[in-house]
């Protein structure tokens, strides 16, 4: 049996090289680059809330002009009182010969999440960025405006190199991802097809956090839904307290079974098991993976259901918060998340309501009739009755055991966010494209991966937009305080990128 090679080794060209010299040539400025985008506060909070993003926007849109780089800017409306108030999607292109025959699209978003100064111990100013071993500290260091400079560098890059492409590079850069897309991405998918679409696009989301230390490519991403469990009890005196009938506890039961027996009929995931674990083995080494691969949580015996729900000892109960480190079983299974609860009224009233709101993250091809169906056979078990919601009811149906269904209903289910997942074949051009390149810059395995949360790409997918993959820069602390990216991995990504670019342009049909 031949072993498998796990440190590539197919040389880069002669055209290659020039491009990667010319990264290391422009080095400082794409530091400078991504400095000066983190120092721009673009901090986005929820979709009904207006954030002016033209500061930035403008910034990107006077740097690429004075690059020879033509853009346009694309207003949204803010779907608020003020119509003067709206949000920028910034378009750039590079077009060679036959540019109508072929895309490659970049994209990124220009947006960032809020942040509490005082949580952070690296920099005392989370939009004063700085250089500390290696890592660049600031908010949307990682997500995304690293990817952001390094896609913008590489259109630049590629202007100057000389190469004459076949085709348009083209650059997206939308105002709101982090907060629903429907200013940007959506608005684009659904008004502006001719804009979105593209014979391929790259987003350039952060793709290398821990454990992974280097990006993986990802080819697809997870479903979100978001539901609400409106959980049914009897109300009463708390000097006289009812374990059953407290909705609170119902909701605890529910809560605390679920991670051993809620079981979700995943499909497959969309990549091989060979080209998974060749690509694992090579990034984590085959010891650490023994464990996580060759034994999953799912394989592992389970308590009885009954007994469990009699005993609440726990023999990790000391065991710090916060320590769950990285579970690769939510890359390859639906997962569920338990996010907000809220009951009662007052301390001495047992509450007859409990509303729970659960983050359901599917692989591509689980449906909502599927997760609903899951979610209702698992309440059944604990002995509860789940009807749907009025609105639910008209689209959806479920299953339930007769006896069942001679209770009163103790869980209402309302659907709150539904996107299905999406993904690519590993064989897509692009995909195939991206690897390669990645191999002869890293020297070392791709690792195709499924997001488990969303990006820009849901939107374009949900407009039958196809072709997208998501690859971008290493670093930690996405969406947390302390916040990085690694200045090499900048550099890398930058440099696959252009090489990308180089050979998807250059090739004539």
């Amino acid at each position: 049996m031949n072993e498998i090679s796990i440190v590539p080794d197919e040389p880069l060209d002669e055209t290659e090289q020039h491009l990667i010299s010319l990264v290391e040539e422009h080095r400082q400025e794409l530091i400078t680059l991504l400095k000066d985008l983190i120092k721009f506060d673009s901090r986005t909070y929820e979709s009904s809330h207006y954030s002016d993003l033209h500061p930035i926007a403008n910034f990107c849109v006077k740097k690429l002009n004075e690059w020879g780089i033509n853009t346009q800017v694309i207003e949204c409306p803010h779907k608020g009182q003020l119509l003067n108030q709206t949000w920028p999607n910034l378009i750039a292109s590079l077009k060679g010969k036959n540019w109508k025959d072929r895309r490659l699209g970049f994209m990124g978003h220009l947006d960032i999440v809020p942040f509490n100064p005082d949580t952070w111990t690296s920099i005392s100013d989370p939009l004063q960025p700085e250089i500390k071993e290696g890592k660049l500290y600031g908010r949307g260091a990682i997500d995304m405006k690293s990817g952001v400079a390094a896609q913008m560098m590489s259109i630049y890059l590629l202007k100057i190199s000389g190469i004459e492409i076949h085709g348009e590079l083209q650059l997206i850069l939308t105002p709101d991802e982090e907060i629903s897309g429907k200013y940007g991405a959506d608005f684009l998918a659904t008004q502006y097809p001719e804009i979105a679409s593209a014979t391929a696009r790259i987003i350039a989301e952060p793709t290398g956090q821990p454990p992974i230390k280097s990006p993986a490519i990802i080819i697809g991403e997870k479903g979100a839904n978001w539901l609400r469990l409106h959980f049914h009890g009897a109300s009463g005196h708390g000097s006289q307290p009812k374990p059953k009938s407290n909705a609170i506890n119902k909701a605890a039961r529910f809560i605390y079974l679920a991670q051993n027996h809620l079981k979700f009929r995943d499909p497959k995931p969309p990549f091989t098991i060979k080209d998974l674990v060749t690509g694992m083995i090579s990034r984590f080494g085959l010891k650490n993976l023994l464990g996580s691969i060759l034994k999953p949580d799912s394989e592992k015996k389970k308590p009885d259901i009954i007994k469990q729900t009699k005993t609440t000892n726990n023999k990790n109960s000391n065991q710090d918060y916060n320590e769950d480190g990285v579970n690769f079983n939510t890359f390859l299974h639906t997962s569920i998340s338990f996010n907000q609860i809220q009951a009662g009224t007052k301390t001495n009233i047992i509450p007859d309501t409990c509303t729970l709101e659960i983050d359901v993250r599917a692989l591509p091809g689980m449906t909502l009739t599927q997760i609903l169906q899951d979610i209702t056979t698992y309440a059944n078990k604990l002995n509860y009755r789940v009807e749907l919601d009025e609105k639910l009811s008209k689209d959806y149906s479920i299953k339930q055991k007769q006896k069942i269904l001679k209770r009163n209903p103790d869980i209402t289910v309302k659907v709150l966010v539904h996107n299905d997942g999406g993904s690519e074949p590993m064989d897509a051009e692009l995909t195939r494209l991206l690897a390669i390149q990645f191999e002869k810059i890293y020297r070392t395995r791709h690792l195709f991966f499924l997001s488990p949360g969303m990006t820009d790409a849901s939107h374009f997918r949900k407009q039958g937009i196809k072709n997208i993959v998501v690859f971008g820069p290493s670093g930690d602390n996405a969406h947390n305080a302390d916040e990085f990216v690694y200045l090499e991995d900048l550099v890398q990504c930058t440099k696959v990128y252009l090489t990308t670019a180089y050979k998807f342009l250059t090739k004539v049909n």
